[in-house]
């Protein structure tokens, strides 16, 4: 639908690595149209560019340039939708504000859909942030 193969993506080609659904698009069966997008904009793929690297490199550099959901602790109110809406239970909530363990969470960001607030925000790397500027 966007114009890129699904194995380009790397959620859909580690799950089918992991024999996690069907990533052979010959045996999913379309009811329907199909929507094509032709001005869907990608991110840009740093990510990607790694793929020429080491990987002992690359995992290195991986370390420094991330993003993970945080919370403002000025403006929840502590009304636990974030809590609940974690797929994989990665907040602790028997705090002040609810608490991310980082170990656990899978960066979907659930929590920043949902909070009512929108006192979850994603925080950046030093790293990620100066990237971001030039994309």
């Amino acid at each position: 639908m966007l114009g890129k193969s699904p194995m380009k993506i790397p959620t859909n080609r580690i799950a089918s690595e992991q024999g996690l659904g069907e990533a052979d698009l010959n045996n999913i069966e379309v009811i329907g149209d199909v929507p094509v997008v032709d001005d869907f904009k990608w991110p840009p793929n740093i990510t990607g560019s790694l793929d020429r690297i080491p990987p002992s490199i690359a995992r290195g550099l991986m370390k420094l340039f991330w993003s993970r959901p945080a919370i403002d602790k000025k403006v929840c109110t502590n009304c636990k939708t974030c809590v609940k809406s974690c797929p994989v239970d990665a907040l602790i909530e028997n705090t002040p504000i609810p608490e991310f363990e980082y170990g656990e969470c899978i960066n979907c960001l659930c929590c920043m859909e949902m909070c009512p607030e929108k006192a979850v925000y994603e925080e950046k790397s030093r790293l990620s942030r100066l990237i971001s500027r030039f994309a």
